[in-house]
This record gives C-alpha cells, sequence and structure tokens, in this order.
C-alpha cells in the first residue's frame, strides 16, 4: 500500500469523525463507540490512485492535548464540526479551532485544512455560511488554504470530492 501523504483528523467529541473515515475506508464496523485517543485510517484519494493514512483522533477534552503531537508529522488537517451541535458547542469550538490554528507548528507549516460540516442530512442544523462566520474561519488572519465541505457518513460522493479538494490543496502548495 503507497501512501502519499498524512492527515491528522480532529473536532470535537461526538461530531462524526470517526464515522466518516470508516466510510471512507470501507470499514464493516457498525458500531461506533468514543474514539480512546487515537485510531488510524487508509483512506484512498481517487484522484491520485494512493492512499492517505488518517489519524482520527479523540475528541474528548482530555485527549485533545495529544493532538499537537503529530502536528509536525502531517502534510494536511480534517477539521470535522457537528451542524447539529447546541450553540454552547460552537462557542467552545471557535475556541479550540483558534487554538489549533495559531499553535506554532500548525502556523509554520501553513498546512491545508479540510473543514467537514458533518452531519448536513439532520434536520435541525446550522448551515456551513453561518457557521464560518460564527466560528471565525472567514478571518483573512491564517495563512492555511481552508476548504469547506458539507457532508454526511451517508454522503460517500461527497466525501471523496472533499478528499481530492484537499489532495489538490495538498499538492498545488507544494509546486
Amino acid at each position: 500500500m503507497q501512501v502519499a501523504f498524512s492527515v491528522i483528523c480532529v473536532g470535537l467529541d461526538n461530531a462524526g469523525k470517526t464515522s466518516l473515515l470508516r466510510t471512507l475506508s470501507n470499514s464493516q464496523r457498525m458500531e461506533i463507540f468514543p474514539t480512546p485517543t487515537m485510531e488510524i485510517h487508509y483512506v484512498i484519494c481517487p484522484k491520485i490512485g494512493k492512499y492517505c493514512l488518517v489519524y482520527d483522533m479523540s475528541g474528548n477534552g482530555r485527549h485533545r492535548s495529544n493532538w499537537r503531537i503529530l502536528y509536525q508529522d502531517v502534510q494536511a488537517m480534517i477539521y470535522v464540526i457537528d451542524t447539529s451541535d447546541s450553540e454552547y458547542r460552537f462557542h467552545l469550538q471557535r475556541h479550540l479551532i483558534e487554538e489549533v490554528l495559531n499553535d506554532d507548528l500548525i502556523k509554520k507549516s501553513a498546512i491545508p485544512i479540510l473543514f467537514l460540516f458533518n452531519k448536513n442530512d439532520k434536520k435541525n442544523r446550522f448551515n456551513k455560511d453561518d457557521l464560518i462566520k460564527v466560528l471565525g474561519l472567514d478571518s483573512k488572519k491564517f495563512k492555511n488554504k481552508f476548504i469547506f465541505k458539507e457532508t454526511s457518513s451517508f454522503e460517500i460522493s461527497k466525501l471523496k470530492e472533499a478528499i481530492d479538494n484537499l489532495t489538490d490543496a495538498l499538492f498545488s502548495k507544494k509546486q
């Protein structure tokens, strides 16, 4: 298996990180439990026909400090946001996103970040454009290339398109 690049996947607990990654990696496990610390997934990048190695990090508060350990070892980030979350959690999310984006390793590397606005299939959800503003992602103060996609673990075509967009951003950065 040839790995083209590695990615860290982060976000608050219960955002759907593991469900999305299992859908992308064709994992057949039906039961989803909170990720203890980290899971590893190999996801095919359709555009280049190679795999990316994805570190699926726990979103639990006590494990978030572990995210930083991998920042220097990855070439991209996927940040998953639950669009059906509560207003309180969006305030927590904004703080967490600022913390991640202001980390010296993230700022220095300027890696592309794919923001997946997940659970798009839910009835009571916030839309992507409103969340971009609420979460402060419309700011021009960050050097990282941001990609914004609405997704659901039931929409494999949108997930594959998002991975293609991340691949494009990563390889256009290298040129």
